[in-house]
């Protein structure tokens, strides 16, 4: 969200319908994370220019509520869970919530609320956590895993932890390299190469979110 926030509205929209002609789905990821109306406001503008789905930081403890607001305008809502940089561990492993850890508990939250997903970082390598995530928030939810590439993540060893129904995202490797298209490639390839069962056709999830005719990995810059 950060680089592009000086396109207008139109421009959202040409991006999103360009997307979408395509056969993809587009995810504002602007982790959202503030009081109910703000939320609600945050919200009514991602579905306005198109979007299908946008991330959600959960630290003002209203998942709930704004998963509510989400799913009122036809959009998924994919909540930070365990983060990919290194500083998270202070909210996400070391704080406990109710005898969880941070993690626990969010995951916890996601399936009770009806969430769509949760944003879980590639440079995470405890395999454990990974799969008490999917088990918390079921095997229809979606996780979405940034940290592949400039993060230095690396799914190798972690993939089959995060289950069946993922999308994995590429953005400074893609958007910095001089053949953006050639890196998104390259990528796809990769990702897909790790997977040995049969890809999914798209994202089985309780709310909007579209479902994608594209392969169960999703490259984005």
């Amino acid at each position: 969200m950060q680089y592009v926030m000086p396109l207008s509205l139109d421009d959202y929209k040409k991006i999103n319908s360009a997307a979408h002609a395509a056969g993809l789905i587009s995810i504002l990821d602007n982790k959202l994370g503030d009081i109910g109306a703000s939320n609600e406001a945050g919200i009514y503008w991602a579905a306005q220019a198109g979007f299908d789905a946008l991330t959600f930081s959960p630290f003002a403890g209203n998942i709930e509520e704004t998963t509510g607001f989400a799913h009122d305008k036809n959009l998924g809502i994919i909540v930070l869970t365990l983060m990919s940089n290194p500083e998270a561990k202070y909210f996400m492993r070391d704080n406990a919530i109710g005898g969880k850890k941070g993690y626990e508990w969010i995951a916890h939250e996601i399936g009770r609320c009806g969430s769509d997903g949760a944003v879980v970082g590639a440079t995470n390598k405890d395999t454990d956590a990974i799969a008490q995530i999917r088990k918390a928030i079921g095997q229809e939810k979606v996780i979405l895993i940034p940290g592949v590439g400039a993060q230095g993540g690396d799914l190798k060893s972690t993939h089959s932890a995060f289950g069946r129904n993922i999308l994995v995202n590429v953005g400074r490797a893609v958007l910095y390299a001089k053949n953006p298209g050639t890196a998104a490639k390259e990528y796809n390839e990769m990702l897909n190469g790790l997977v040995t069962y049969p890809r999914p056709t798209g994202l089985a999830c309780e709310s909007g979110i579209k479902p994608s005719r594209g392969r169960g990995y999703v490259v984005s810059p």
